[in-house]
């Protein structure tokens, strides 16, 4: 069931139905907002907020990450060269 939220935005089950044209800045979001989790955690993480197609959202995500430089930083080091938790400044 649709219905149209407050804002006029599109919804269904409390979710907002992200138009295509809009999808990339959704996953955009849903990338940092998880916390740079890789193509199934963001997707994981957007579906919690949002409606949109699995197929569209995957080729989303993906060009996300592709583009994301914390992420390439990141995965540039290697497995075992991340941060550990005592060199944190907590």
């Amino acid at each position: 069931m649709y219905s149209k939220g407050d804002n006029g935005v599109l919804m269904s089950d409390g979710k907002a139905v992200v138009p295509p044209d809009q999808l990339e800045n959704v996953i955009s979001w849903a990338h940092r907002a998880s916390g740079h989790a890789g193509v199934e955690g963001t997707l994981r993480f957007s579906k919690t907020h949002f409606l949109f197609p699995r197929r569209e959202g995957m080729e989303a995500a993906s060009k996300e990450l592709q583009k994301c430089s914390t992420c390439k930083r990141v995965n540039a080091r290697g497995p075992g060269d991340h941060i550990r938790m005592g060199h944190w400044p907590i």
